[in-house]
């Protein structure tokens, strides 16, 4: 007895529609999978380069008193390339939102590198009490703006937890 075109169909459409499935799955699978891990590695990056730039600004003013030590009171040390210009780059690419306070922190760190450099000529010329005069209106704006970089990182990394 011969099987209807009703019977067939009920037989082959589980069939077409299973093998279809399959062969979508074979085929979006792999780049759905690598777009899951791409993004969970950018994730990973910018906690890194966040960690980063939260540690370039403990070196900046690491680099800062090291600079004062140098030239406002003669020690003989190597000073390194400035850490606030690596700052500049992570957060131009990953943070742009502190570009602003970084900006600030450059300008009053300038401040206070001339503050440095007037000492010093105070320092060769013999004028050694008068070598803090201006410190304190030279420093404290820089350490005010730090703070308050720092400050911003924390109160960002704190408000999106590990998705920064």
């Amino acid at each position: 007895m011969p099987v209807e075109a009703t019977d067939q169909w009920s037989v082959l459409l589980p069939v077409i529609v299973g093998g279809g499935l399959a062969l979508l799955g074979v085929a979006v699978g792999p780049a759905i999978t690598q777009w899951l891990e791409s993004r969970s590695a950018s994730r990973a990056t910018r906690i890194q380069r966040f960690e980063e730039l939260f540690g370039l600004l403990q070196q900046h003013d690491e680099w800062m008193n090291l600079k004062t030590r140098i030239n406002a009171f003669g020690e003989k040390h190597e000073l390194p390339s400035e850490p606030l210009a690596k700052a500049f780059a992570i957060s131009a690419i990953y943070f742009p939102e502190f570009l602003p306070e970084l900006r600030k922190l450059d300008f009053v760190t300038s401040n206070y590198g001339v503050w440095t450099n007037e000492a010093a000529m105070r320092r060769l010329a013999g004028k050694m009490s008068t070598i803090n005069d201006g410190f304190d209106d030279a420093n404290q704006p820089y350490a005010r703006a730090l703070n308050e970089m720092r400050d911003r990182l924390i109160e960002y990394g704190v408000s999106r937890k590990t998705r920064v």
